[in-house]
């Protein structure tokens, strides 16, 4: 069985699209490369994901791809509030000469993560702006030999999940203005290379746990501690709940419905025998019984 989550009260979580009023023309400064050349106000290229792949497969990714997590402690991906994840930006199947030196910005929904720092192998520099973090990297110009060709992991960024879910909340991990740069600082045509975005998502508690805590529950009449837990399945044909201490109950599933179990203790602190509810969420209806009785028992 698993426990029920606290549900915490949800932020706004809806996905900011804002967008600057103008392409921002800037300029790299490559770290400590300023006696081999300067970049003055490279336009800055919001590519969206290719629909046609460049046909020599040079990409820039987020890994993972996609990043879902569950606040249902019984599942897998389950990430409490606050608690972090990583992602890696790369670049595979990267062709001769290589890339020497970048810039892009990292988009996210800054009202559900939380940028907590980011690895720099190979020099950077990041700012963190309004709903974006902007990374400039590169080779040092003593060591031009060095360049990134094939595959390579530039960054791990960390976030924090800051905001709970109600039901679910989402929002992509978008790579924007993407600058590559060959190391005769020429820039590595746009149109050679994919930009593949990532995504995030935080589910909260299903519907028939939101039915349980606000039908059964009901936190603001609670007067005393309870304990919830759900099965972390249906139950499925040929399952029987029975209480241990009384004969003559038993609850069979009906096999055309999906029915989910859950143990209410209203009273975790008495140290003897004494009832607890069992409700049946049979296709989001409540059927409540405690040893087929029904309210609150302490």
């Amino acid at each position: 069985m698993s426990g029920i989550p606290v549900r915490h009260a949800p932020r706004d979580a809806s996905h900011k699209k804002k967008e600057r009023g103008k392409i921002k023309m800037k300029k790299i400064a490559l770290l400590a490369l300023v006696s081999l050349f300067i970049l003055l106000m490279l336009p800055m290229n919001f590519i969206k994901p290719s629909t046609v792949k460049a046909t020599n497969g040079q990409r820039i990714y987020i890994d993972p791809t996609n990043n879902i997590f569950s606040s249902d402690p019984s599942q897998p991906n389950y990430k409490a509030l606050y608690d972090t994840f990583t992602i890696e930006i790369c670049v595979a199947n990267i062709l001769e000469p290589g890339i020497y030196a970048w810039q892009f910005d990292l988009y996210f929904d800054m009202s559900l993560l939380e940028f907590v720092n980011a690895t720099f192998p190979f020099g950077i520099s990041a700012y963190v702006g309004e709903d974006y973090v902007e990374f400039v990297g590169g080779f040092q110009f003593n060591i031009t030999e060095i360049t990134i060709i094939g595959d390579e992991c530039m960054h791990t960024v960390t976030f924090k999940i800051i905001t709970a879910p109600e039901f679910t909340v989402s929002c992509a991990l978008e790579l924007r203005g993407v600058i590559l740069i060959y190391p005769d600082a020429g820039e590595i045509p746009p149109e050679t290379y994919d930009i593949e975005y990532g995504y995030y998502e935080y589910s909260g508690p299903s519907e028939e746990d939101e039915i349980v805590i606000e039908e059964v529950i009901v936190p603001e009449e609670l007067e005393t501690d309870l304990i919830a837990f759900r099965m972390p399945a249906s139950l499925q044909p040929g399952d029987v709940i029975t209480p241990s201490v009384e004969n003559g109950h038993e609850y069979v599933p009906d096999p055309d419905k999906t029915v989910w179990f859950y143990w209410i203790n209203d009273c975790p602190y008495a140290g003897y025998a004494h009832e607890t509810r069992y409700v049946f969420v049979e296709e989001k209806l409540v059927s409540m019984k405690s040893l087929w009785k029904s309210g609150r028992l302490c």
